[in-house]
C-alpha cells in the first residue's frame, strides 16, 4: 500500500496511463498488472480519471474486451465520492457490452 501511494507522487502513473492508452492492441499484461495495482490507491485512481482517461480506458476496454484493462476499470471504481460517479456517462455503453460480449471473464470484470 506504502509503495502504491508513493508512485502516486511521481510521474509513473501518468507514463503507465500515456503506454496503456498509446496503442490499438491490447497491453501488455506486465504493464496492466501494474495499473491494476496502482489503482488500487485512491490517489492514483484519481490521476488515472484526469482530462478523458477514464473515458479513453474504457473505449479501449470495450473495444479489445481485454479483461485486464476492465479489471484496472474496475478497481476505479471501487473508490468512493466523485470517481464513482465519473462512470455514470458510461452505463449505456456497459450495458450493451454485457448483452453481446460472450467472454465471460472479461464480463466478471
Amino acid at each position: 500500500e506504502k509503495g502504491r501511494s508513493v508512485l502516486g507522487s511521481t510521474e509513473c502513473v501518468p507514463i503507465v496511463m500515456k503506454c496503456l492508452l498509446e496503442t490499438e492492441e491490447p497491453p501488455a499484461p506486465e504493464l496492466l498488472a501494474l495499473g491494476i495495482n496502482l489503482a488500487c490507491h485512491f490517489h492514483n485512481a484519481q490521476i488515472m480519471c484526469q482530462g478523458p482517461g477514464l473515458k479513453l480506458l474504457m473505449k479501449k476496454a470495450l473495444n479489445t474486451q481485454d479483461s485486464l484493462l476492465m479489471k484496472l476499470i474496475r478497481n476505479i471504481s471501487q473508490h468512493k465520492g466523485e470517481i464513482k460517479k465519473l462512470f455514470l456517462d458510461f452505463l449505456e455503453n456497459i450495458g450493451e457490452i454485457i448483452c453481446s460480449c460472450h467472454d465471460e471473464e472479461f464480463l466478471v470484470e
